[in-house]
C-alpha cells in the first residue's frame, strides 16, 4: 500500500544459495539489480560494500545493519535492493502502533471455575485488564447461563496472577461460573506472524494499517534535508517540499477514523456491566 500497488518498486533478486549468520560474501543470481549500500534479505539489513560478477561483498560490520538480527537465510530467498520501507522497520512501527491503542481497543476472552460454597474469590489470567460479564449455568435440561449482578474484581489480589474476582451474591455450588474480559492486544514477536491467530480480529487490523503506515511514512520529509548526492537533489526536484507530512496528515485521519469506528463496534458488542460490589 505504501508503494501505491503499482508504483515504483525497489529492485528485486535472489539468493543463488542458501548463507549462515556469519557470510560476508553473499551469492546473488543479478548482481546488476545491487549498488553499494543497504540491501533487505528476509528481515534483515545488509550494508554492501562491492559487487562483483555473482555476489556481492559486505562490509566486516555489514550483517543486522541498522538493529536488525542476522541470520541464516535459504536459497532463493528474496533480496531487495536499497529499500524505501524496510519490514523491520514496519513491523517496529506496527508494535508503537499496538502499543498505543491499548487503552482503546482489546481483546474479548473467557475464563471459567467451578463455584465452591466456601469461596468467595477466584483467580482471574494475568491478561484480565478489566471483566465484561459474569455469568453462571443453572441446574436443569434448559442449560440456561444467568448474569451474576454482585461482583468486584481486585487487581493487587494474593493470587498467582495478581488478579481475582470476588463473588458477593450465592451461587449453587458446583455451578460452572463464566467470566468474560478484556484482555491486552497482543504484540507480535516477528514481522511474519499470523494477526487473527494471535486474537486481533480480521476488522480490527485496519486500525494497525492505517497507523502503521502514518508512523512510516511521517519521517520521509526528514531526508529531503540531506541532499548530499545527485540523486537526492534531483528527487527534492521533482517532490514538493511538505509532501510526505501532508500524506501523513491524511493518513492520520483515516487511522483516527478507523480506531474509533473499532472503538464503538466493541462498545456496542460489550458495553460496560452493570453490577453491585461490596466494601
Amino acid at each position: 500500500m505504501l508503494h501505491s500497488y503499482t508504483g515504483t518498486m525497489e529492485a528485486a533478486t535472489f539468493l543463488k544459495s542458501a548463507i549462515d549468520s556469519t557470510t560476508t560474501v553473499i551469492p546473488i543470481a543479478h548482481p546488476s539489480y545491487i549498488t553499494r549500500g543497504l540491501i533487505e534479505v528476509g528481515n534483515e539489513l545488509l550494508h554492501v560494500d562491492s559487487v562483483g560478477d555473482d555476489s556481492c561483498t559486505l562490509y566486516p560490520f555489514g550483517r543486522g545493519a541498522q538493529n536488525t538480527v542476522a541470520v541464516a537465510h535459504a536459497e532463493n530467498t528474496k533480496v531487495l535492493n536499497d529499500p524505501m520501507y524496510p519490514r523491520q522497520r514496519i513491523f517496529e512501527a506496527m508494535k508503537r502502533c499496538l502499543h498505543n491503542i491499548q487503552l482503546d481497543l482489546f481483546t474479548v476472552t473467557t475464563t471459567t471455575f467451578t463455584n465452591s460454597p466456601v469461596v468467595t474469590q477466584y483467580e482471574l489470567p494475568a491478561a484480565t485488564v478489566r471483566v465484561l460479564d459474569v455469568q453462571y449455568q443453572l441446574v436443569g435440561p434448559s442449560q440456561e447461563w444467568v448474569n451474576v449482578r454482585n461482583w468486584s474484581v481486585d487487581h493487587n489480589a494474593d493470587t498467582a496472577t495478581g488478579k481475582a474476582i470476588i463473588i458477593h451474591e450465592l451461587i449453587q455450588p458446583g455451578r460452572t461460573v463464566q467470566v468474560t474480559y478484556a484482555a491486552e492486544l497482543p504484540i507480535p514477536e516477528t514481522p511474519s506472524t499470523d494477526l487473527e491467530a494471535t486474537g486481533i480480529p480480521e476488522w480490527m487490523q485496519s486500525v494497525l494499517l492505517y497507523g502503521t503506515c502514518w508512523e512510516v511514512v511521517q519521517f520521509l520529509d526528514p531526508a529531503r534535508l540531506q541532499l548530499r548526492s545527485v540523486e537526492a537533489r534531483t528527487q527534492a526536484a521533482d517532490v514538493q517540499a511538505g509532501a510526505a507530512s501532508n500524506v501523513a496528515k491524511q493518513l492520520y485521519a483515516m487511522y483516527q477514523l478507523r480506531l474509533d469506528a473499532a472503538r464503538k463496534r466493541l462498545l456496542t458488542l460489550h458495553p460496560s456491566p452493570k453490577h453491585y460490589t461490596r466494601y
